[in-house]
């Protein structure tokens, strides 16, 4: 959705420093009080939130916006309308950033992989959600891009990704797999300074050459030297570009095998009445195969969870809730092989069905095997409580 404000012409100097709308400061002054009351009231609750937040609780008594949050904060309601954007912030962490543009009137979605900010972050959804004029805010549990769902990206309205300060080994490993997702976004606003790893100087330069390739630099939000935000224009021509070329052959293999097990379910099903529902969107290939059926989702029908190749700590931190989500569907489907760590040997996948069988659903039926893949489709146990 365009809109006659955001141009490339946009200066950092233009704006005034600091400046929060009466509305988004209210809304960090509500979570930052209700983060206060959360950390209290159990010991051992800020250890879990590692060093970034116990060094930042040392010199303030309450979690405050740091300096590049609010200008990232103050260029985003100068720049973009509230009633018609969306804005997608992964790796949020409490979520201050997210809750002070939902106070400022934003639909925000904030994606948070560690289980302990993410407990501080829907403690700062509750808080802002129901202030006046205020916007909404939705936490979500998961790593970004594997748990990006069509729901966060509207075509009603301008779509914006925002990253900041998401320093992580494995942001590191995924950068191409994040900045491939970027594309599906209207806009990015990007921590060249904190994004994988601490760039300052050369190496920053360098990332910002690479993001050129691909995205249209529409104005610095924000340069301290160690942090560098800048905002990016998607290209149209973008959005339905092919993943950059180191990822090709990985994709093409991931690709191969999850169509097959995709054709082979689709065999199986009732294309009137089945629908599925993907767990862990990865390369999207079977997410495109089933579009491609033509499955419609209509309250009669009966639903399928698909999970695929969620080999990452979150999966396997949270086994146990992942699995228990899956029995709010009708039947669920799972590659034994690739879920919350590598599965390769026979032992160890027969292992991990039985405890799946014991558990969480009735014996089911191999639906599609190639080399180590092993995709089951299994009846949920209905003995079993879903939260």
């Amino acid at each position: 959705m365009p809109m006659e404000s955001v141009g490339a012409g946009a200066r950092r100097d233009e704006r005034p420093h600091n400046v929060l709308s009466e509305s988004a400061a209210r809304a960090a002054d509500r979570a930052a009080r209700a983060l206060d009351q959360w950390l209290t009231a159990r010991p051992g609750r800020l250890e879990e939130l590692q060093d970034y937040y116990r060094e930042l609780l040392a010199t303030s008594r309450l979690l405050q916006l740091q300096d590049y949050e609010l200008e990232a904060a103050a260029y985003l309601i100068g720049t973009f309308d509230p009633s018609a954007t969306r804005i997608v912030e992964a790796g949020p962490g409490v979520g201050l950033l997210s809750g002070v543009l939902a106070g400022a009137g934003f639909e925000v979605v904030s994606i948070e992989y560690d289980n302990a900010r993410y407990e501080g972050l829907k403690v700062v959804a509750e808080a802002v959600n129901h202030l006046p004029s205020a916007g909404t805010l939705v936490p979500v549990s998961g790593w970004f891009p594997s748990c990006l769902a069509p729901f966060m990206i509207t075509s009603g309205k301008r779509n914006v990704l925002l990253m900041t300060n998401v320093v992580s080994s494995r942001v590191t490993s995924q950068q191409n797999n994040i900045l491939h997702a970027a594309v599906r976004f209207d806009d990015l606003i990007m921590d060249l300074g904190r994004f994988g790893i601490k760039r300052k100087g050369a190496p920053q330069k360098t990332l910002r050459e690479q993001l050129g390739q691909y995205f249209v630099e529409r104005g610095i939000v924000w340069n301290s030297g160690s942090h560098l935000l800048i905002h990016y224009g998607v290209p149209a021509i973008l959005t339905s570009s092919p993943p950059p070329p180191e990822l090709a052959e990985e994709k093409r293999v991931a690709d191969l095998i999850e169509a097959k097990a995709a054709a082979a379910l689709t065999a199986v099903l009732n294309q009137q009445r089945d629908v599925i529902v993907r767990i862990g969107s990865g390369h999207g290939g079977l997410c495109c195969t089933f579009a491609s059926s033509r499955f419609s989702v209509l309250p009669w029908q009966r639903t399928v969870g698909f999970v695929s190749d969620i080999v990452e700590a979150f999966s396997g931190r949270n086994q146990d809730r992942i699995l228990r989500a899956l029995l709010s569907f009708d039947l669920a489907v799972l590659d034994i092989s690739r879920f919350g760590v590598r599965r390769e040997l026979a032992a160890e996948k027969h292992e991990f069905f039985g405890m799946l069988t014991a558990k969480y659903f009735e014996p089911g039926s191999l639906l599609y095997r190639q080399d180590s893949r092993e995709y089951w489709m299994l009846k949920p146990r209905s003995i079993v409580a879903v939260p």
